[in-house]
């Protein structure tokens, strides 16, 4: 599948879901839940973290570097913790992940997007500009998820790279981005 997206200049994008048969099947802890709250809350940022990881760990990137990969509908504020660990986790186990080139972190700034939706809403608008500043706006792309229930008005992002970034990164996140991720001529 890798190989022909990259031959045909397409991008993966990897999509999770908190219906019932993550609940239930994937991975199996989640049985545990009694509420769909914690299933939604954790489902697409779980599925993404373990899809991220194995990406890495068996050297996606390396045997690819010219395909780009974005992960939708999970937000984007899990992915500095992700790109931190694995870091760590990498420097004390090189031997597990022999195809890497350079750092986990430099793999995920080269060959990841990630969508916006859904927004994080945390009490402090700074700490949302702070993620995004370390994610890089340049990494994440405007996403709505509409006309779902839980879905994010495109005010919602705007709002707080309008506030943060310049104008130039605020049109990277609501489109730029995305056309340079899917190879789009806009």
């Amino acid at each position: 599948l890798y190989r022909a997206a990259d031959d045909h200049d397409l991008a993966v994008a990897f999509h999770a879901s908190a219906g019932a048969p993550f609940a239930r099947d994937f991975p199996i802890q989640d049985a545990a839940f009694n509420r769909f709250l914690a299933a939604h809350i954790l489902a697409h940022p779980w599925a993404h973290m373990l899809t991220l990881t194995s990406l890495l760990v068996n050297g996606t990137f390396a045997k690819f570097p010219d395909l780009n990969f974005a992960f939708l509908e999970a937000g984007y504020a899990w992915v500095p913790y992700m790109m931190f660990r694995f870091n760590k986790e990498y420097a004390m186990r090189r031997s597990e992940a022999p195809l890497l080139e350079r750092t986990p972190e430099e793999h995920v700034r080269e060959s990841c997007y990630f969508s916006s939706q859904p927004v994080g809403e945390p009490n402090d608008p700074e700490h949302l500009a702070s993620v995004i500043e370390t994610l890089g706006p340049e990494r994440l792309m405007l996403a709505t998820d509409f006309p779902h229930w839980d879905f994010d008005h495109p005010d919602a992002l705007d709002e707080h790279v309008r506030r943060y970034f310049s104008e130039a990164e605020r049109e990277r996140v609501l489109g730029g981005t995305a056309a340079e991720a899917f190879g789009l001529s806009v």
